[in-house]
């Protein structure tokens, strides 16, 4: 099975440089992967964190407020480098995607990636939140076991993230999680 990014992943990708550039950064880290998941607003890894409560925008500041820089980089956006921690998880998204049987490489895939190093800025502060790689994993579990199951009815219209996340939602008209973290069509 060969994986490929999604183009929710994609656009994480680029938003996470563009993250990086707006905060004087001349490095794409864990942290700006996790701002660009967080900038993009939907897909399953928003949906989980959503689940445990997470404060979006507090988190987000937070990040920023430990990672900006008042000057900024004498860097173009395609000259950012990744450091390793970033490049590691990138190549750990197709383990995580494989784990669970996917062909197509998710947001959740790159939480799970980027939770799966712990000397990080982004895990240390999700872990004091209290949500943890094993806590994400066991709630992506889950929401694809209710998907599976026969005696459910089929949700994945409302679970971002299901196989083939980003198509499959456009296609269905995808919003990402209203309020109360369930989907809202288009």
């Amino acid at each position: 099975m060969e994986a490929k990014f999604s183009k929710r992943v994609k656009d994480v990708l680029t938003f996470s440089r563009e993250e990086a550039l707006r905060l004087g950064n001349d490095y794409i880290g864990l942290e700006h992967l996790f701002l660009g998941i967080l900038r993009e607003g939907e897909g399953m890894a928003i949906h989980i964190l959503s689940s445990f409560g997470l404060d979006m925008n507090e988190f987000k500041k937070t990040l920023e407020q430990l990672i900006i820089r008042n000057t900024q980089p004498n860097r173009s956006l395609e000259n950012i480098p990744l450091v390793k921690q970033a490049e590691r998880a990138l190549k750990l998204t197709y383990l995580e995607a494989k784990l669970f049987n996917s062909e197509m490489i998710g947001t959740e895939h790159l939480l799970l990636a980027i939770l799966k190093d712990d000397d990080n800025i982004v895990t240390k502060n999700l872990t004091g939140k209290g949500i943890t790689y094993e806590m994400v994993k066991d709630e992506l579990k889950s929401i694809l076991d209710i998907e599976d199951s026969p005696e459910k009815p089929d949700v994945t219209n409302e679970i971002p993230g299901s196989q083939g996340e980003d198509e499959a939602d456009e296609e269905k008209g995808w919003q990402g999680p209203d309020k109360t973290g369930r989907g809202k069509p288009a």
